[in-house]
């Protein structure tokens, strides 16, 4: 993870520990209901490429729609719950863990929705696309991660930023 790697180098094992638990708390759970639906997405958009195209754009915005609708609430309540959740189960120490949870949250978000929908770029042969959202994507992480140390913020407005910028990407 290029984010957590950065935030220990320039602010300290520590403050990656907090971010990569708040990551693997968040994703795991959603990874097994978005890999699935991956999966079912990429076989019908292979069928309705070759059948009909039009199609295969309703199918990509009813998808987004529906899962945004299924992975929203838990997000949201994820949002809100972590950071008090953090300090009652771990102790006060653990609250910084919460809080990155929270703001990792709208990425989270946008990582599973983008997830879902990438075999589009597969089905209509424009793997390239994907190549260079991933590099915005990381580029973007980079800069937020980089401008924070610069500005002197601290490890969570590092996180913050970059997690924003990467959210635009």
């Amino acid at each position: 993870n290029g984010q957590a790697l950065l935030i220990a180098w320039l602010y300290g094992p520590i403050a990656a520990g907090y971010l990569l638990l708040a990551q693997r708390l968040l994703s795991s759970p959603l990874s097994a209901i978005s890999f699935s639906v991956s999966r079912v997405y990429y076989s019908e958009a292979a069928r309705l490429t070759r059948e009909s195209p039009e199609e295969l754009r309703l199918l990509f915005v009813s998808t987004l729609k529906h899962l945004t609708l299924l992975t929203t609430p838990p997000l949201a309540i994820a949002c809100l719950a972590a950071p008090g959740t953090f300090t009652f189960l771990f102790g006060e120490p653990w609250h910084t863990a919460g809080l990155y949870c929270s703001i990792l949250c709208p990425l989270t978000l946008f990582r599973i929705l983008a997830f879902v929908v990438a075999p589009t770029l597969d089905v209509v042969h424009r793997q390239g696309l994907r190549l260079v959202r991933e590099l915005v994507c990381a580029a973007c992480m980079m800069v937020g991660v980089a401008s924070a140390r610069w500005l002197q913020w601290p490890e969570a407005g590092a996180v913050v930023l970059s997690t924003a910028l990467c959210s635009l990407g």
